[in-house]
């Protein structure tokens, strides 16, 4: 609780326990405040808007959560437009008036910390979602290379059947005329055919595969 003036400062300590709270620290000025918030580190900050000196409790609100993931509950005896939208730069979860009644405080506070945790599960659940899609996008690309190595070995293959079926017409085609040309060798004889399938061979441009 952060309040400067100590009269109210226990009055509010006295109702947030009969209410069932705990407060771990008082604080009457912003020194203080932030003293207490990093050694105590409280589940909430009450806070007075309007602090003597030069630092108000916008200020040090903004200084606490800094470095604090906490909600921030104002008090303030001012509802001007002015007080609340300064009070707004802090993103607080709630304001109360005063002068602090029993339902103000324990309604403010419960809805603070309730909307707190609703918004901390939902920020856990955005990050392990986010996790998620990572991990699923790298499983998806470590797939895909995957059926991208299938593809291009079953690409390859069909090349194969393809050119294989091509090559065998075009033996065909080209069988007479290496008969023509080569009178002497037998059209059973094994040259013949090695023949045959080294110019069909150079004529797709695979180059003769058979071995020496």
């Amino acid at each position: 609780v952060v309040e400067d003036e100590a009269l109210v400062a226990r009055d509010i300590q006295s109702r947030l326990k009969s209410l069932g709270y705990e407060v771990v620290a008082l604080a009457h000025n912003p020194h203080q405040a932030v003293e207490k918030a990093a050694e105590h580190h409280p589940d909430l900050l009450l806070c007075d808007i309007n602090l003597k000196g030069e630092r108000d409790g916008v200020d040090v609100a903004n200084e606490i959560t800094a470095d604090l993931d906490i909600p921030v509950v104002f008090l303030t005896a001012y509802s001007d437009p002015g007080t609340i939208d300064k009070a707004k730069s802090a993103s607080p979860y709630g304001y109360i008036l005063k002068p602090v009644e029993n339902p103000d405080l324990q309604i403010g506070i419960d809805l603070a910390l309730h909307k707190f945790h609703v918004e901390h599960e939902l920020r856990e659940t955005r990050q392990l979602l986010a996790t998620a899609m990572v991990d699923t996008a790298e499983a998806s690309v470590t797939l895909a290379l995957g059926l991208v190595g299938v593809m291009a070995l079953f690409l390859g293959l069909m090349r194969v059947v393809q050119q294989a079926g091509l090559m065998q017409q075009v033996a065909r085609a080209i069988a007479p005329l290496t008969r023509r040309l080569f009178p002497g060798v037998p059209e059973d004889h094994p040259a013949m055919s090695a023949m045959i399938m080294n110019v069909s061979c150079n004529f797709l441009g695979l180059g003769n595969r058979s071995e020496e």
